[in-house]
């Protein structure tokens, strides 16, 4: 039954009718504007990469359980189908060891250029999530966390993103890495940000998305950016788009809400690299009661907020790259 439901997903991708593309070398064919995004990006695929990544076949998403194939599976056949090139050798996948004898992959792939500059952005998300509880949770007969906000939905932003943006050639290449290991203090995060260190990759900026499926309160289309005031992200991506796309977080009393506050994938590339690196999310811990609940399902997804958010992001990233526009840090 599993494997119909996903299949028949797929089948979405595979039919739904599209713009053509363009040639990397004559953007003359269309005018890439906010309207063109909206056209490239639909509603409907978006909801499909949340609803069958955060499904009940896919067991919550443990990166310690075989179900995980599914999931990287997934990703690989959507990479694969878009043309997007990998970054290490014939293969998305990039292995290493979480703990004794377990070994999980981040996957990575890259938008490549033909110009003779060698700098590198990094997009992430990470795709892996809490698996089954060993029990009920409260008085709910559900023991999966679908994981749908948390983190479908900066699955589904990132495959948009890849998928757009692989129609062109930049200043910088683009790598798009779903990270694994965020469950296990960001493993995978701090995996790459090491290799891509050792292997002198020369990255100027990194951009993690994570739980953005809920609409910040009295902001519609709008996100916050963790650590936004170390780099000047967040006022490009603002100029870019010619709005306030990134709002600032209310000031409220923390008490001991802090313990609960995740810790995003982009610090180990801040902490290894010194470089902006910045998270986009709508994620509110003194709003959001559905943080690593079994309840985090497509029944409490906005996804009308949330694709709006993607395609806002995509634009932005997007004229970032088009004008080779500088990232700094704020440090």
């Amino acid at each position: 039954m599993y494997r119909y439901f996903i299949s028949g997903l797929l089948i979405i991708f595979t039919s739904t009718t599209f713009l053509s593309f363009i040639d990397g070398d004559d953007k003359t064919k269309v005018v890439v504007n906010f309207d063109y995004v909206k056209q490239m990006q639909e509603l409907d695929i978006t909801r499909s990469i949340i609803s069958t990544l955060s499904h009940e076949s896919f067991a919550g998403r443990d990166i310690k359980s075989g179900s995980i194939e599914l999931t990287k599976s997934f990703i690989e056949n959507f990479l694969i189908k878009n043309n997007i090139k990998t970054l290490i050798g014939n293969t998305y996948r990039q292995k290493f060891l979480l703990e004794e004898n377990i070994f999980t992959d981040n996957i990575v792939a890259l938008i490549d250029n033909a110009k003779p500059k060698n700098d590198y952005i990094v997009l992430c998300a990470n795709y892996d999530n809490l698996g089954i509880a060993d029990s009920y949770e409260n008085d709910q007969k559900d023991q999966i966390y679908n994981g749908a906000n948390d983190n479908a939905s900066g699955c589904a932003a990132l495959m948009q993103m890849a998928k757009f943006l692989n129609q062109f050639k930049f200043n910088k290449k683009v790598l798009i890495v779903f990270l694994s290991g965020k469950h296990y203090s960001n493993y995978g995060a701090g995996f790459f940000a090491d290799f891509a260190k050792k292997s002198n990759i020369n990255l100027k900026a990194v951009i993690n998305i994570e739980m953005i499926g809920k609409e910040l309160k009295g902001n519609h289309g709008k996100v916050y950016m963790n650590d936004k005031e170390f780099s000047n992200l967040s006022f490009e991506l603002n100029f870019a788009l010619r709005e306030r796309f990134i709002v600032e977080k209310e000031e409220k009393e923390i008490d001991d809400m802090e313990e609960i506050e995740p810790k995003q994938d982009h610090l180990p590339f801040y902490n290894i690299y010194k470089i902006p690196a910045n998270t986009i999310t709508t994620f509110d811990s003194h709003t959001d009661s559905l943080y690593m609940s079994a309840k985090d399902d497509i029944n409490n997804i906005d996804f009308i907020n949330t694709h709006q958010i993607i395609n806002k992001l995509t634009y932005g990233v997007y004229q970032l790259l088009e004008n080779d526009v500088e990232i700094k840090a704020n440090y």
